[in-house]
């Protein structure tokens, strides 16, 4: 296996400021990237709308107006079920993980959900479609061997054990027809039948461990993936060359990751100065600087809107940042989301979990 790079492209950081509960802000242009930006949180059943009496303001900077939509919510079957992770399905519909209860569960577009009940060994978090027409997903626990499973249409489980203290965290379906996934000092990826194959991380030191998070297939056919201690963006071919660029933000935190309408990668830094940015595939990191937000963006995905849209796992705001680079805020009344991963489902809308409230929400891009 052969580490390339450490390569630093020219790099641009932009403030962006969020004004009023439902305002635009239009970003000073540093490098072609894009802002804007919605909020969330649950709390029960049915639609709420924002609640601070502040009026949508128009976007500015090519924006397509008001985006103060109606969020709707979805209780769990299962009280305490604590959903985590999110997937577009290879049915139409939304399936997610159960954490607390160990469960994978399905929702149509209507808001329908279905809980199969086959347990997994550990609590599952992140989920994706696999090339085989299942879907599979991480199943994390801290100090002992853990699991990636997968999961048929119709709820048969089938589960493969890890090495040691894997702590698998982001999946997806490579371009090889292998399903790949983020761990503790490792990428690593699993075919159908179930073999594993790990590519090793470059180490830290000073006990930081390089804790891949959320990965994706780039718009180059390599698997992309965010360095949470390394404090880098990393691609990793089929084959296992990897290639890291450092963010220039210290302490970024790392987290969420999406292929963007523009054929960059965007991703999520949940440190202390929380912001989105993005990279091209020739290693050029853009930052900007999400001013006015009280917590840190922790997953990201392309709206059919031609919008990112990202989510607070802190302060239960869900946010959008378009390619023009506009932010717009819009609470939509959730409370106790702390909302770990987000999708633009089949159906065009943004679907994300609310994990302390025990319910799927639904939001209209």
């Amino acid at each position: 296996m052969k580490i390339e790079g450490m390569v630093i492209g020219a790099t641009a950081i932009v403030s962006l400021a969020i004004v009023g509960a439902c305002s635009s802000s239009p970003a000073t242009d540093d490098g072609g990237v894009d802002g804007a930006i919605a909020d969330a949180s649950p709390d029960g059943d049915g639609a709420i709308a924002k609640t601070d009496g502040d009026a949508a303001q128009p976007e500015t900077g090519g924006g397509d107006g008001a985006v103060c939509n109606v969020a709707t919510s979805f209780a769990t079957t299962t009280k305490s079920s604590y959903p985590f992770g999110v997937a577009k399905g290879p049915d139409g519909n939304v399936w997610f993980t159960e954490s607390g209860i160990f469960q994978i569960a399905m929702i149509t577009p209507a808001g329908q959900i279905t809980e199969f009940p086959s347990k997994t060994t550990y609590a599952p978090r992140f989920i994706t479609t696999g090339p085989d027409g299942n879907v599979w997903f991480t199943e994390f626990t801290q100090n002992v061997g853990s699991k990636i499973g997968t999961m048929t249409p119709s709820g048969t489980l089938t589960e493969y054990p890890l090495t040691s203290n894997a702590g698998p965290d982001g999946i997806t379906t490579g371009p090889d027809g292998n399903v790949w996934f983020a761990e503790k000092n490792n990428v690593a990826k699993i075919t159908p039948t179930g073999t594993l194959t790990e590519y090793p991380l470059t180490p830290v030191g000073q006990g930081i461990v390089p804790t891949g998070v959320a990965i994706v297939t780039g718009p180059d056919n390599n698997l992309w993936f965010t360095e949470y201690g390394n404090n880098k963006i990393a691609s990793v071919t089929t084959s296992g060359t990897i290639t890291e660029y450092p963010v220039p933000t210290a302490m970024a935190g790392l987290s969420g990751l999406t292929v963007g309408p523009d054929g960059k990668l965007w991703f999520t830094e949940e440190g202390q100065n929380p912001k989105i940015g993005n990279i091209t595939t020739s290693g050029t990191v853009t930052e900007y600087a999400l001013s006015g937000l009280v917590a840190a963006p922790s997953a990201i995905t392309t709206g059919a809107d031609g919008n990112l849209w990202f989510a607070e796992a802190g302060d239960n705001v869900i946010g959008r940042i378009t390619t023009a680079g506009v932010i717009v805020g819009c609470p939509v009344g959730i409370t106790g989301a702390s909302t770990q991963s987000i999708v633009s489902g089949a159906d065009g809308n943004i679907w994300f979990p609310g994990y302390l409230g025990s319910a799927v929400w639904r939001l209209a891009p």
